[in-house]
């Protein structure tokens, strides 16, 4: 059986011209014994849905059609319709009432089609990933490509399926502890992939000392993941990697940790803890940011990027697998602009932060208002444009909703909601001057904030530096602006 495929949008094309053009390579034979070895997803192309592509019958003959090196096939010469699968012919179904849908061709090549589809994208999402950060594919990187893969596709065919090495653990994990909400929590989360991956159990831990004879093997295993979560214990605050880095040097069980969790076999050190850790990390950043052309996502990787660059550039390459490329298209063309694009932005200088340079509010206002603070520090008239410029950004409403955009992504929805409150009482009220609003605000930070036991929060912190950035100096001798400091932990 000869079959070709097409889509919706190409079969009204050959309904309402009666004839299309086949090409030799768009035709798969499914007699032929070469037909699970062929590439079938370069005769089929992209597709989304199982129904968004389906196949048509044409006859076995086609030397009457023959049009130099391809065929003129007329419409009436269609045998039959073939789903992709099961899924596809209820989708089609629906789709084209007028036409009799034939039965799926056989599994085994439809899993093969899907599977080819994914294998690309995944690949393709962690290449266009690491190129929006000025980062190149390389040998080293596609060394862990074909393991993420088959990890993918164990993903995709069972998300509860037990996993049977190290790259499906990363891939199948979720969190399931409370661990910190920082990025001592992504140093927990590797504990107990660490712990599961050695088949580890609580008694284990608890018995380490009968185990030294019983089962030394056992026993050096658990020292290296009690070792992590010693060095957790002492240090679990923000800033957590680079005391991490520090501690490898004189701890031989995390370096055993660390050796035991290598995801390919090299003789090039590397810190593979701290690539789990940036995975996680990462992906649990794309998953929570609506909006991934947002400064704040771009501006974090790169810290992370400027402080551990190669282990940071390999969980960017993971994480871009584990989305897709379909996930980051705009991100890439963003930093890679297309020379047919009618915008065709210039490339963006992708910029390091230090990780003593941190990113505030103010620098995500500044780009997206243009605002600049330096302009005007010797000519007064200037100063006083800023000013009102500043100000009238206060009364514009998207201003609010970048401020709630741009907040950390560990912001608890708690606070969030009292920071919406606030801000969407000053919206609606026309009635207030701009500079009124900001003292409200400053104001209603300081009181209803509290009620909520935001004295925890960095999203407050985050606040009440944007502001600052942005208050004029008739403002800052505002009683409420000082007693802001007050409800902060030094």
């Amino acid at each position: 059986m000869k079959i070709v495929a097409t889509n919706i949008f190409d079969f009204n094309t050959w309904y309402r011209f009666n004839i299309k053009t086949v090409s030799k390579d768009m035709i798969i034979d499914l007699s032929s014994d070469k037909i699970f070895s062929t590439k079938l997803f370069q005769k089929i192309g992209f597709f989304e849905e199982d129904g968004d592509v389906f196949f048509v019958e044409i006859p076995e003959s086609l030397d009457s059609f023959a049009s130099e090196e391809q065929y003129l096939i007329p419409i009436n010469k269609i045998i039959s319709i073939i789903p992709l699968n099961d899924r596809g012919a209820t989708l089609l179904v629906g789709k084209m009432p007028d036409f009799k849908i034939s039965s799926p061709i056989p599994t085994k090549l439809s899993r093969l089609i899907i599977k080819e589809r994914n294998d690309y994208l995944t690949k393709k999402g962690g290449e266009m990933l690491i190129a929006s950060f000025g980062k190149e594919f390389s040998i080293e990187l596609d060394n862990y490509t074909h393991s993420f893969l088959k990890a993918m596709n164990a993903y995709n065919d069972n998300h509860n399926s037990e996993p049977d090495n190290l790259f499906e653990r990363i891939v199948l994990y979720e969190r399931s502890r409370p661990y910190p909400n920082n990025d001592s929590g992504f140093l927990f989360d590797v504990g107990s992939i660490a712990k599961a991956h050695f088949r580890l159990t609580d008694d284990d831990l608890k018995n380490k000392v009968q185990l030294k004879e019983i089962n030394p093997v056992k026993y050096e295993l658990i020292e290296e993941v009690l070792s992590l979560s010693l060095f957790l214990q002492k240090n679990g605050e923000r800033g957590v990697f680079n005391p991490l880095k520090k501690e490898f040097e004189k701890s031989d069980w995390l370096k055993k940790l660390n050796k035991e969790l290598s995801l390919i076999n090299s003789d090039e050190y590397i810190n593979n803890i701290l690539i789990l850790a940036f995975y996680l990390k990462f992906r649990e950043l794309t998953r929570n940011t609506s909006n991934l052309l947002d400064r704040y996502f771009y501006d974090e990787i790169c810290k992370f990027l400027s402080n551990a660059e190669k282990e940071a550039t390999v969980a960017l390459y993971l994480t871009g697998m584990f989305f897709g490329s379909v996930k980051f298209r705009e991100l890439y063309f963003k930093y890679n602009p297309l020379p047919i694009s009618k915008l065709n932005s210039p490339k963006i200088e992708h910029k390091i932060k230090k990780e003593n340079d941190p990113i505030t509010l103010e620098s995500k206002i500044n780009q997206e208002y243009k605002v600049d603070a330096s302009a005007s520090k010797n000519n007064s008239q200037q100063q006083n444009k800023e000013s009102a410029k500043t100000l009238d950004i206060f009364n514009n409403m998207s201003f609010y909703r970048l401020l709630i955009d741009s907040l950390p992504p560990n912001t608890t929805p708690a606070h969030k909601k009292v920071i919406q409150k606030v801000l969407d009482n000053l919206i609606s009220n026309d009635s207030i001057k701009a500079e009124d609003k900001l003292n409200i605000l400053i104001n209603n930070l300081n009181t209803q904030m509290n009620e909520t036991t935001a004295k925890k929060a960095p999203s407050k912190r985050a606040v009440i530096e944007f502001i600052i950035s942005f208050t004029s100096s008739q403002i800052k001798k505002s009683p409420n602006y000082n007693q802001l400091f007050m409800i902060f932990d030094p």
